[in-house]
């Protein structure tokens, strides 16, 4: 079963966003085509079960694309896909950075505490001998 479908040629991919190895199509060509390719994995779903359900359907829209049938891509969910990309793209770096930096940045100064508390103290243990 399949984590994602190449929308061009039906194939098995580990992931949307992947070059597939079959044909050779790059889903980043565009955002269409970045959001069909994440229409055809189990990434655009959160929940365990809607993944594992998924992957049996995935297998039959594969075998779809392989036989040069249409596939039936549910409109408001392309749209859904297609503004989470956006609003994606739209975070600003900084935002970001500093989400990381309130994230990472506290325990990262008990870290360096530490280690420096460890170096002093050995360094005293040191000139002390």
């Amino acid at each position: 079963m399949a984590l994602a479908v190449c929308i061009t040629c039906g194939a098995e991919k580990s992931g949307a966003w992947r070059t597939c190895e079959k044909c050779g199509f790059d889903p980043r060509s565009s955002v269409p085509t970045l959001v069909k390719s994440v229409y055809l994995s189990i990434d655009r779903y959160e929940e365990l079960d809607d993944r594992e359900s998924y992957k049996n359907e995935l297998d039959k829209i594969a075998e779809l694309i392989r036989c040069r049938k249409a596939v039936a891509y549910d409109q408001a969910e392309l749209s859904r896909l297609e503004n989470q990309y956006y609003e994606v793209q739209s975070a600003q770096r900084h935002e970001l950075w500093t989400a990381f930096q309130k994230t990472f940045l506290p325990g990262l100064r008990i870290l360096l505490a530490i280690l420096l508390a460890i170096f002093l103290l050995k360094l005293m243990k040191m000139f002390l001998l």
